[in-house]
């Protein structure tokens, strides 16, 4: 919609924080797997 843009754009500045890096630093120590690319392939998003 007219708002993606906007969307787009905080969830980049929001992945690039310092607090949304430490947290997944936190999940690699603790083991959390990241979710494989065939997976993510298959999550339908509007482009």
């Amino acid at each position: 919609g007219d708002l993606w843009e906007t969307f787009v754009s905080y969830n980049v500045r929001l992945a690039r924080s310092p607090k949304s890096r430490a947290a997944g630093r936190l999940f690699r120590e603790l083991g959390l797997p990241r979710i494989p690319p065939e997976e993510l392939d298959r999550i339908a998003v509007p482009t």
